[in-house]
C-alpha cells in the first residue's frame, strides 16, 4: 500500500518536472 502510493507521488512528480521542462523549451 505505502510502496503504491509512493509509486504513485513519485510518476506525478516526474510528470510535473516533465511538464515544466516541455513548457520551457517551447
Amino acid at each position: 500500500m505505502l510502496f503504491a502510493d509512493v509509486g504513485e507521488f513519485s510518476y506525478r512528480k516526474v510528470a510535473e518536472i516533465l511538464n515544466i521542462l516541455i513548457g520551457t523549451v517551447m
